[in-house]
């Protein structure tokens, strides 16, 4: 959601103006907020879920973007995928330990919700939390 000169503030008022854009085309039912939030441990670019601020933290940037969209448009769904890796019971997200992280494709990993939910308030009955899978066509599955 940020990357280079692109801000997480750019990304806010891209999703408002898609909201406001669309907001009376009742063919949209929603919006994917991002797709395929990945990042491994230690990488500096990587999505986590956690409840912090911090720039990092997609379970944040998703909820403040929903809060965003659905300020302008009510009638929309949000999609939320999940993150790549989630740390095990214990281990902080500063660990950069390979078997310390529950590990899944890019977006497929919601662990993170039991701990951390979405909060849209009243509009919480929007929410669709969609994890990104592949089928065995693209890649074999344990």
């Amino acid at each position: 959601w940020w990357k280079g000169d692109i801000t997480t503030e750019d990304v806010y008022t891209g999703w408002e103006w898609a909201a406001t854009r669309w907001k009376d085309d009742d063919t949209i039912i929603g919006a994917d907020i991002k797709n395929e939030p990945h990042g491994t441990q230690g990488a500096t670019e990587r999505a986590k879920w956690d409840g912090s601020t911090d720039k990092d933290n997609f379970k944040h940037f998703a909820q403040t973007a929903s809060r965003k969209v659905l300020a302008i448009n009510p009638n929309w769904l949000v999609f939320i995928e999940g993150v790549e890796v989630y740390p095990k019971p214990g281990v902080p997200w500063t660990s950069t330990g390979l078997t310390d992280y529950y590990g899944t494709w890019w977006g497929g990993n919601l662990r993170g919700v039991r701990d951390f939910p979405i909060d849209l308030g009243a509009n919480q009955d929007q929410l669709v939390y969609s994890p990104h899978d592949y089928g065995p066509l693209v890649y074999e599955q344990k």
